[in-house]
């Protein structure tokens, strides 16, 4: 229960998104910091204040700066009983931050903003094991428009990213089981039409103990209720063999895993032809954020997708080069003639 005084001031919400009106309290504004903020949770407040507290220029001795990137600086707020992770996002383009305000991610409003990524954790939260608590969104507000956002969530204590764990763990036993949990991850990502454009083997945190399921994190570039959930894990799967994968291994190596996990998840519906050949080239490429995965899990029809056109986009990174004899062009199936 949250214990706003009736005194406290409440910031704008003009034009929010209704998630943010209806599952949140708020905006509070709490001091002349400029910043107001959306509390969601009783342990929300304290979080919300020690961080409004560092924006007035105070140095509170709970915070601990984790990073500081690019304008992206990250904090641990050593809070009992529920240690928080605050991440901060400067958004410098006017279209970025009329998306923050209306809380819209689309190619014209942009999608690296804090409002869409708070959606995005809640959504995962709500319907997986595997999100982490969302506890408030910290806005500074600028013409009526966000201009800088603060998102607070729990802290993973003692986890660690997945990469990291894989690298450390050397016995084939334990490896099996982290992919056995890798898998219960990818079929609740599967089950509920969730692609997470970003992922990788740092985005995904493992705790201590195995009965506890890995949690998924930096879910600003997502999709909800994907059309094509079997491409979408298509993707996920190949990438993330490419980053698990031996590198002697070869891409036949990382693929005939990456098929086996991907039957695990999916079953019979994995033999789709053009399932596979996505898997393929995410198991042999790398797959830039120039490259619209978006559009592939958002097609309702496989066979609308222009796997061709697919390959040739990601033979202009650089990075992609190298890989010439493409092993993916040879598996891909010969486009049709036209009819004469």
């Amino acid at each position: 229960m949250l214990m706003i005084d009736h005194e406290t001031l409440t910031g704008r919400h003009s034009f929010r998104p209704r998630f943010l009106k209806t599952l949140f309290s708020g905006p509070f504004v709490f001091s002349d910091s400029g910043w107001q903020w959306w509390l969601h949770g009783s342990e929300a407040e304290a979080a919300a204040r020690l961080m409004d507290s560092h924006q007035r220029g105070g140095h509170p001795t709970q915070l601990v700066m984790l990073r500081n990137y690019k304008g992206r600086q990250a904090f641990r707020l050593n809070i009992d009983p529920l240690p928080c992770f605050a991440k901060e996002v400067a958004m410098t383009s006017l279209r970025t931050r009329i998306g923050a305000l209306l809380g819209r991610s689309n190619v014209l409003l942009r999608y690296d903003h804090g409002t869409a990524e708070t959606r995005h954790n809640l959504f995962l939260d709500s319907h997986t094991p595997n999100g982490v608590r969302t506890l408030a969104l910290g806005e500074r507000v600028r013409h009526g428009l966000p201009d800088r956002q603060i998102l607070i969530h729990e802290y993973l204590s003692g986890w660690r990213p997945l990469g990291e764990v894989w690298q450390s763990t050397e016995q084939v036993d334990d490896r099996k089981g982290l992919i056995n949990r890798l898998e219960a991850l990818l079929r609740e990502l599967y089950t509920h039409r969730i692609c997470h454009l970003d992922l990788n083997a740092g985005h995904i945190m493992v705790p201590e103990d195995p009965s506890i399921p890995m949690r998924v994190i930096d879910c600003g570039r997502m999709c909800t209720s994907v059309r094509n959930p079997l491409i979408a894990t298509a993707l996920h799967v190949g990438k993330l063999m490419r980053d698990l994968g031996d590198p002697s291994q070869g891409v036949s190596g990382r693929h005939e895993q990456a098929r086996n996990i991907f039957g695990n998840i999916a079953g019979e519906a994995v033999e789709a032809p053009r399932a596979q050949q996505i898997l393929l080239m995410a198991c042999h490429y790398r797959i830039s954020k120039r490259v619209s995965k978006r559009r592939l899990v958002m097609n309702a029809s496989q066979k609308a997708l222009d796997l061709a056109a697919f390959e040739a986009r990601l033979l202009t990174d650089h990075r992609n080069r190298a890989l010439l004899p493409l092993t993916a062009r040879n598996a891909l199936p010969a486009r049709a003639s036209s009819p004469p």
